[in-house]
Formats: structure tokens, C-alpha cells, sequence
């Protein structure tokens, strides 16, 4: 290690933080339109046991189950065309 410190250079002991916060977030997918809006939101559900889908019209998030992702697709295809700004 290249260091501008002699060998009997005491290095300081710097102990951890005593208190750690992380905030976890569950992964999220945006889907946005060709105007750059955000068409909707899919993210995963509690242990990962489903998908958890919002569209773009502001309703509630819409539960499918992890076996059948193809109904995300489905959901967000199917949802009424964004208004053009």
C-alpha cells in the first residue's frame, strides 16, 4: 500500500455507526407512454408472492399473482390510451 505515512503512524480506529438505518423498497417497474408519461407502475407484493399494478388512471394498486405475470401485460395493454399534452 502506498501511503505518505510512516510506519509508526498510528491510523485512527473509527468505530461503526451505533445506530444503522436502511430503508428497503421493493423493486419497481415505471411504464411510461411515447409522451413520457408514466403509463403505470408494477412492483412486487409481500413475499414476493405477487405483482402489485397501478395504472395510470390513479386507481388502487390491482394484486395479480406472481404465476401469471402475463396478466401485467395484459392489465397495462388493455388500460385506455393516455391523454397527449
Amino acid at each position: 500500500m502506498f501511503v505518505d505515512r510512516g510506519a509508526e503512524y498510528a491510523w485512527p480506529i473509527i468505530p461503526p455507526p451505533t445506530r444503522c438505518r436502511v430503508d428497503r423498497h421493493p423493486p419497481e417497474l415505471a411504464v411510461t407512454g411515447p409522451h413520457g408519461r408514466r403509463g403505470a407502475t408494477v412492483t412486487m407484493g409481500s413475499r414476493l408472492s405477487c405483482y402489485l399494478v397501478s395504472l395510470r388512471d390513479g386507481s388502487a394498486f390491482l394484486s395479480v399473482s406472481s404465476e401469471h405475470p402475463e396478466q401485467v401485460v395484459e392489465m397495462i395493454m388493455t388500460a385506455p390510451p393516455q391523454e397527449a399534452a
